[in-house]
């Protein structure tokens, strides 16, 4: 258990540093993370409380679809 914590609090932490810079995604599943991080920011506070990830949003009903405007352009 403490091996995975870490690991995750690893991978959210290099995700987070990616999403508050100007580092452009090598894949699609990255650019989604950047984007659901910068809409968790930006966007209306009663929703996108998933800082990485549509997961707690889909569990607590407060997933919006995002705009197509609002996708993080791809590399």
């Amino acid at each position: 258990a403490a091996l995975g914590f870490t690991l995750t609090m690893m991978q959210y932490g290099v995700a987070h540093l990616a999403a508050h810079t100007d580092y452009v995604p090598l894949t699609r599943w990255g650019a989604r993370m950047q984007a659901a991080h910068r809409r968790h920011h930006d966007r209306d506070v009663r929703r996108w409380f998933g800082v990485l990830s549509p997961f707690p949003d889909l569990l607590a009903g407060t997933w919006d679809a995002p705009p197509r405007r609002d996708a993080a352009p791809r590399a």
